[in-house]
């Protein structure tokens, strides 16, 4: 009973551990969402960008996202990939519809913007997991139809 017991404290160790390597991963991509000086840069227009194109902050934001994917993927569990891409996007869900809210986004130059970024994004997270029936980041997507059918 006592190696059991001693194997059940090493596999809650891990768990525990492994949770915290997650929570890290996660702050980081976060954090990236909160550099948020070149995302103003576009927004006022200070940054050239061509139509339809993403900006050059959301285009990094969702190449960090996708080389992350690229390097867990190997590594990691279905069930722990979409858990920690959850809890990534929930994360850019908030933050970003908490820093566009703040923004001019009557103005018809950093609505398109806005729109625009917000589908790049949600394009390209989607392709990520194209297994997942969870819809990835519902307000930015609600803030999307609101920004393009005026102001809510």
């Amino acid at each position: 009973h006592a190696l059991l017991s001693q194997l059940d404290r090493i596999l809650q160790d891990y768990r525990e551990h492994q949770k915290k390597v997650f929570a890290k991963l996660v702050s980081i991509m976060l954090d990236r969402v909160d550099n948020s000086e070149a995302m103003h840069a576009a927004l006022s227009g200070q940054v050239s960008v061509m139509p339809g194109q993403a900006s050059p902050y959301m285009a990094d934001l969702v190449k960090d996202a996708q080389a992350l994917h690229r390097v867990l993927g190997p590594i990691l569990t279905k069930e722990q990939m979409e858990d920690v891409y959850c809890q990534i996007l929930d994360g850019f869900d908030s933050k970003l519809v908490s820093i566009y809210s703040a923004t001019n986004f009557t103005d018809a130059h950093v609505g398109h913007r806005i729109t625009t970024d917000i589908a790049h994004l949600i394009t390209s997270m989607m392709q990520l997991q194209p297994d997942s029936n969870q819809l990835c980041c519902p307000q930015l997507a609600k803030f999307a139809q609101n920004v393009a059918g005026g102001p809510a």
